[in-house]
């Protein structure tokens, strides 16, 4: 592959010539590789599930380039050659992670702060906090608040609870294609 900037002969070429180059310009740069061949082996179960992943985020990030409100959401973060579309689909392909719970504040009582640590490759649109008993009993469940300050997910108690030991805390992290993620800890 060879690539070139500002030259004046393959600036604005695209497309291939003959079977033997395809040029292309990709973020400033004027790029002649060799053409690419089609396998002829047929694909995996893994092969085609993943083709198939990447098929929907396709539709995904088109899906965003059609809506003009989505579009400048992403917009705003398109920089460094990234564009919305190649945002869209790194944005299907990359669900939330919840990173860490901190429940150093929380001790059963009403009003306690737990905070979830939760990143995503664009956004994390929400947080959803379970804490459920030893006996697999939900104590309580609901929205996390995002702190515009240090950019966590704040949950606060709602239920007194004496006995902490054994407790799970589960934290789920929801991102704009509706992809989650999750992490669950258990008090001592």
């Amino acid at each position: 592959m060879s690539k070139t900037k500002n030259n004046v002969i393959t600036k604005t070429y695209s497309g291939k010539l003959g079977d033997q180059v395809v040029f292309r310009n990709r973020y400033g740069l004027s790029i002649m590789a060799i053409t690419p061949r089609k396998k002829k082996r047929v694909p995996t179960p893994a092969q085609l599930a993943h083709q198939q992943l990447f098929f929907k985020a396709t539709r995904y990030a088109k899906a965003i380039l059609a809506d003009p409100i989505r579009k400048a959401k992403y917009a705003i973060k398109a920089f460094n050659g990234r564009t919305v579309y190649t945002l869209g689909i790194s944005d299907y392909l990359k669900p939330p992670v919840v990173n860490e719970i901190d429940v150093t504040n929380y001790s059963g009582k009403i009003g306690d702060k737990i905070v979830v640590d939760a990143s995503d490759g664009f956004e994390v649109t929400g947080v959803r906090l379970k804490i459920t008993g030893t006996d697999s009993v939900v104590i309580e469940e609901g929205d996390c608040v995002l702190d515009p300050i240090n950019f966590n997910w704040v949950y606060t108690a709602t239920v007194e609870k004496t006995a902490i030991p054994g407790v799970t805390v589960k934290a789920t992290a929801v991102d704009n294609p509706g992809h989650s993620g999750q992490k669950m800890i258990t008090l001592v």
